[in-house]
């Protein structure tokens, strides 16, 4: 993402903190290495966001379709 760690976190902090529930959770390091996964309730998040993109791109699309075709009849006219 091209964005520093400490950033990548302060914004993680701050989504959770918004949105009330965590969105990563981590384990601490050690012999095996520590790490970050992300939460149920972030597997959630995310899948309805695909799907609200999903929405409005085809709204997006369909409007642009719609307009297109207007300004297209009103330069023909």
């Amino acid at each position: 993402m091209n964005i520093q760690y400490r950033l990548a976190w302060q914004r993680i902090h701050e989504m959770e903190e918004r949105l009330g529930f965590p969105l990563v959770q981590t384990t601490v390091g050690g012999r095996g290495g520590g790490g970050a996964t992300l939460t149920p309730e972030a597997h959630i998040l995310i899948e309805h966001l695909r799907e609200l993109f999903s929405a409005i791109d085809a709204s997006a699309q369909e409007l642009s379709v719609r307009h297109l075709g207007r300004l297209k009849a009103a330069l023909q006219d």
